[in-house]
């Protein structure tokens, strides 16, 4: 496998073992995002909180891309008013 082979989600990786990682990171993002309606304000929290106890732990930048994506959306969501209180009724 040639070093640009070595990429996953449009980040290129410089070992094996950071291209593997990185494919189970993805694996589980998209296992996540298939079981998980991001949109909604209640199973996002949901998600927040399941990623702020530890339940899901990323190995590379793509796990840690995702992350980022999460606490933003949720930072959008609690600039509007909405809390993992009150999400449930939106």
């Amino acid at each position: 496998m040639t070093a640009n082979e070595l990429t996953v989600a449009g980040r290129r990786f410089r070992t094996q073992a950071d291209y593997e990682a990185a494919l189970r990171d993805q694996k589980r993002i998209d296992l996540i995002k298939s079981e998980t309606d991001l949109d909604n304000p209640k199973q996002l929290f949901d998600l927040f909180k399941e990623m702020q106890s530890g339940k899901y732990r990323f190995e590379t930048v793509i796990g840690n891309d995702f992350d980022d994506e999460i606490f933003e959306r949720i930072e959008k969501l609690k600039k509007q008013g909405i809390t993992a209180e009150n999400a449930e009724n939106i």
